[in-house]
């Protein structure tokens, strides 16, 4: 092969590899993201969080998955907790209350 030949195959290499490690790259962040969104999971579970709310005005999943989205959203902000038993229910509205005190 000629030099030509030989800095043209190079440089298709060089592209190649270097797409192939912006694509590595992308995959990476969504499987951390996803690793975030599972561990944010997990907490709400461990915590007694509830994310879908005590009434849903439709039953079909999308009025359901707005519902829990809207849901979500709130918690995000740090208010309207939900929680599965009595207990740590009365933590969560002392929470809801001092949050709406601010």
């Amino acid at each position: 092969m000629g030099k030509r030949q030989e800095s043209d195959a190079q440089s298709v290499l060089d592209r190649v590899s270097s797409e192939t490690s912006a694509i590595a790259a992308e995959l990476r962040r969504y499987q951390l993201y996803a690793q975030a969104q599972s561990a944010l999971g997990r907490m709400q579970a461990t915590m007694g969080i509830d994310v879908v709310p005590s009434e849903v005005v439709s039953k079909g999943l999308d009025g359901l998955s707005a519902a829990i989205e809207q849901r979500l959203n709130v918690l995000d902000h740090g208010a309207g907790l939900v929680v599965a038993d009595r207990a740590a229910q009365a933590v969560a509205d002392r929470a809801n209350q001092a949050v709406a005190r601010k």
